[in-house]
């Protein structure tokens, strides 16, 4: 069972987002897609490309 204090460590920033009734498989879905725009439109200037080419699963392919 998960104690109180690391329930709240999860939920307590969910809370915070914008979008109330929004499922958190929605949201790692979005922030995924919106992950992969920026790898792929070079907005991550600051992370190696390796590592960015490690992440879009579409390079791998």
């Amino acid at each position: 069972m998960i104690a109180n204090q690391e329930t709240a460590g999860i939920e307590s920033p969910e809370s915070k987002l914008p979008g109330k009734g929004i499922s958190i498989n929605d949201r790692v879905r979005h922030l995924a897609n919106l992950l992969l725009e920026f790898i792929q439109n070079g907005k991550l200037k600051n992370i190696p490309n390796k590592k960015l080419q490690e992440m879009d699963s579409r390079d791998a392919a």
